[in-house]
C-alpha cells in the first residue's frame, strides 16, 4: 500500500468517515440496466418492481449523515427539527414501494 492513495468520491465531506454501504442506489440502477424482461417480471411478481424506477446514482454524503444522527433505533423515529417520523413496514412501502407484507 505504500505510495498509494485512496481515492475519496467526490461528494465526501471533510471531517466525516466514509460511510461504506453493500448496495448503493448506482450498484442498483446499473443492475437494473442489464435484467432481462423475465427478471424484471420476476421482480414485479414478487412485489419489489418500485425497485425497477430507481434512477440515481448517489445520495448526497450529508443526507446521510443526517438521517443517522437523527435516526433512533430504540424508537424506530427519525426526530427531525420540525417533526417526528416513525418508520414502519407501512412507512417504508410509502416511501419506496416495498412490500410491507410477508413471512416476517
Amino acid at each position: 500500500m505504500e505510495g498509494k492513495v485512496r481515492k475519496l468520491s467526490k461528494d465526501h465531506i471533510e471531517g466525516y468517515r466514509r460511510l461504506a454501504t453493500r448496495m448503493t442506489p448506482g450498484r442498483i440502477s446499473s443492475a437494473v440496466k442489464v435484467m432481462s424482461p423475465a427478471q424484471k417480471i420476476g421482480i414485479v411478481s414478487m412485489g419489489f418492481g418500485s425497485l425497477l424506477h430507481i434512477d440515481i446514482n448517489t445520495t448526497p454524503g450529508l443526507l446521510n449523515y443526517y438521517m443517522l444522527d437523527h435516526y433512533d433505533p430504540d424508537s424506530s423515529r427519525l426526530v427531525l427539527e420540525n417533526m417526528v417520523i416513525t418508520i414502519t413496514k407501512d412507512t417504508v412501502h410509502d416511501i419506496l414501494g416495498l412490500p410491507n407484507v410477508g413471512a416476517f
